[in-house]
């Protein structure tokens, strides 16, 4: 029997699945007897080589070369005040595609290039492949642009993650979309893929807390733009909340149409499709909530007046919210190789993240940054709700005005 065919069977969700099929298809032995030899390996007197894996072509490749924009403006920023115990970082970056294949091939690029670890990550489907790759490798691994929960839970020793889960937005969608707006009729429409799974699953089991389910759940294929089907199925089930766990084209398409629905309806999206409903969807947006997980609304943060400060000096690129995540990341990143020391290890890189407890990025007292040796989600739990508003994403002032009438 297949491991797909077992997980499926013992309820195991579709990213799960892949993760654990990936991880018994990789030589463990070869790959543990490896792992003494290259505890240095990316290390020169001068530089640490620090690998990124993300889509930089396709649907996709606005919000990966965004997340990777960020991040190497972090470490030009780290690199003019010195660089970590006097090394620079070198960014290596490679496209992943968005796919499981161009992961594996992008993974495998950088063992070429002998990077001390991997970050900027962008995708749920990629990482399914990546989190057990670099696991199995003893290769450290830091920040996935997704809420993937496998990406944390196990506990992978190598690979660590910045923000909070689809299922941590999930539940605070559910519970407000219920207990305080009024609505009963919740839709889940979602992509068919890992992403897409990790959303769905997350609003089912939120909406089974508060003794509900949803009034119908509408997938369709990964990077699909045929939007018919999905206005059809909503139409026949008169939702008055839709979630979306959908991206690429389809979420800026669906979204256009929203009003074919009702005008009571409220869509609602996950942070990754922040900035692709800003520049897609245009007018039709307004209106729409997202909730979010990292605060970039707040103008007045330290970190996001740096973060504004380096897009425009290092990549003469406006400030959106998938580059500050990617800047997040770099933080991130750096304070771990800081801590690693002057003469790094991939292990003690690895201690030195787990030494990160309650640090300051400059993002207020509900945005500190804590990894442990059994928590590697270092900005857990952290969610709020916006709302597109003319062409911008606001913070929403009062929940309730959305309140079903």
């Amino acid at each position: 029997m297949s491991v797909q065919i077992l997980c499926r069977r013992n309820g195991i969700s579709m990213a799960a699945a892949q993760l654990a099929c990936t991880t018994m298809a990789l030589s463990a032995p070869a790959a543990l007897a490896a792992q003494a030899d290259n505890q240095r390996l990316g290390v020169t007197p001068t530089e640490i080589t620090v690998g990124s894996c993300a889509p930089l072509s396709g649907q996709m490749k606005e919000r990966g070369g965004q997340v990777v924009s960020g991040g190497r403006a972090y470490f030009s920023y780290i690199n003019d005040q010195g660089g970590v115990n006097g090394r620079k970082i070198k960014l290596a970056s490679c496209d992943d595609l968005y796919t499981g294949d161009g992961a594996i091939s992008c993974f495998n690029t950088c063992l070429k290039d002998k990077v001390f670890l991997g970050t900027l990550f962008q995708g749920t489907t990629p990482a399914t492949k990546y989190v057990p790759a670099f696991e199995t490798h003893g290769l450290p691994a830091v920040g996935f642009s997704t809420g993937g929960e496998f990406i944390v839970q196990p506990v992978h020793r190598y690979v660590f993650q910045l923000r909070a889960s689809y299922a941590d937005e999930a539940t605070e969608q559910v519970n407000t979309l219920v207990k305080q707006l009024n609505r009963k009729r919740i839709a889940v429409v979602y992509q068919i893929d890992a992403y897409g799974a990790a959303c769905r699953e997350g609003v089912v089991n939120a909406l089974q807390n508060v003794k509900s389910a949803p009034v119908t759940e509408v997938s369709f294929p990964r990077l699909s733009r045929d939007i018919d089907p999905i206005i059809a199925q909503l139409k026949a089930a008169k939702p008055d909340a839709v979630i979306l766990g959908a991206a690429g084209d389809a979420l800026p398409l669906i979204i256009k149409r929203k009003k074919e629905l009702g005008d009571n309806v409220v869509m609602v999206a996950f942070d990754v499709g922040t900035d692709l409903l800003m520049k897609e969807a245009g007018g039709s947006a307004n209106g729409t909530l997202i909730t979010q997980i990292i605060p970039f609304t707040r103008s007045e943060l330290p970190t996001v007046k740096l973060y504004k400060q380096c897009m425009e000096k290092y990549e003469h690129s406006a400030p959106n919210w998938s580059s500050f995540e990617g800047f997040l990341i770099g933080m991130a990143t750096a304070e771990g190789l800081k801590r690693a020391g002057k003469d790094p290890t991939r292990d003690g890189f690895v201690k030195g993240m787990e030494s990160i407890h309650n640090f300051d990025m400059g993002l207020g007292p509900s945005f500190k940054l804590n990894y442990s040796p059994t928590q590697h989600d270092g900005l857990r739990g952290g969610v709020y709700w916006t709302v597109i508003k003319d062409g911008q994403v606001e913070n929403v002032p009062k929940i309730s005005l959305y309140k079903k009438k």
